[in-house]
């Protein structure tokens, strides 16, 4: 007789339906090349705002850029070449959460006076552009930086599993504390 532990087999089912959930109910957004204001629907083609759970594109052109003046927590994040996502305001957090594995990439720019939470339970991020913030960029996953990448911050805050992979003659500053 095979005896069944219904505690595990009900946790696993709601694993499997919450997951099921969040791969339905995440999208993709991508931002129009003349961007705007992260929050407003305008900025993003098909007019909705990348909300948590969902993929941010970043695809402006012409050094036109996507501004984010409040916190949010994006699944995953792109800037595309010549893209620019601007975070903007002390205290402002952009959160990259990580959710099955996504790599998050930045090969233009990210900049302003806010701060950039990389990872949060899995995934790398990949940067092959800028990232120069004022705040904090805080690291709790693998950040690769390949090409002429440049990371310029105003302080680094790094977490359990923290690996600056340049392969390349970019640079990293820190102008403030380390932790």
């Amino acid at each position: 007789m095979v005896k069944v532990n219904f505690l595990n087999l009900k946790v696993i089912v709601l694993l499997c339906v919450q997951l099921a959930a969040h791969c339905v109910f995440s999208a993709t957004r991508t931002s129009t090349a003349t961007g705007g204001d992260w929050s407003v629907g305008g900025t993003w083609v098909g007019g909705v705002a990348p909300g948590s759970g969902d993929e941010a594109v970043i695809a402006t052109t012409a050094g036109n850029s996507v501004t984010r003046t409040s916190n949010i927590t994006v699944r995953k994040l792109t800037v595309n070449s010549g893209a620019i996502l601007n975070i903007s305001g002390v205290g402002t957090t952009v959160t990259l959460s990580y959710f099955l594995l996504p790599s998050s990439s930045n090969s233009g720019t990210i900049t302003g006076s806010g701060n950039l939470t990389v990872g949060a339970l899995q995934g790398n991020f990949s940067n092959s552009g800028t990232i120069s913030i004022t705040g904090t960029l805080t690291i709790n996953n693998p950040i690769t930086a390949t090409n002429t990448s440049v990371i310029s911050v105003g302080n680094l805050s790094r977490g359990a599993s923290l690996a600056f992979n340049n392969n390349s003659p970019g640079s990293i500053t820190v102008t403030g504390t380390t932790t």
